[in-house]
């Protein structure tokens, strides 16, 4: 009985803690290939005077193919009307870095 309730209350601290730090690894996931994307549109703005129309035009700028870049929550990227890329879960490319998350 003692054993199953020391399991409980265990398993009570370590599920919630868990989830929010697969969470915050997924946020920093998605953080990461905004930062890429970033960085080809910097540097097409850089070498045209203007931001890009679309992902496409950035293929000079990136090793790999842009579409191999996927959200890990299933969110797809895109550029706002700034040329600033951005995912429809997580939001745009602000230069920020995910925070922590608060211990349960």
């Amino acid at each position: 009985m003692t054993r199953s309730v020391i399991i409980g209350v265990l398993a009570a601290i370590g599920v919630p803690a868990y989830t929010s730090y697969i969470e915050k690894s997924k946020k920093t996931v998605c953080f990461t290939n905004l930062r890429v994307l970033n960085t080809a549109v910097e540097m097409y703005k850089l070498e045209n005077g203007e931001a890009p129309d679309d992902f496409k035009a950035l293929t000079d700028y990136m090793d790999d193919d842009f579409s191999e870049l996927k959200c890990p929550k299933d969110g797809t990227y895109g550029l706002s009307a700034t040329g600033v890329p951005e995912c429809s879960v997580h939001g745009g490319y602000d230069g920020t870095p995910p925070s922590a998350p608060e211990n349960p």
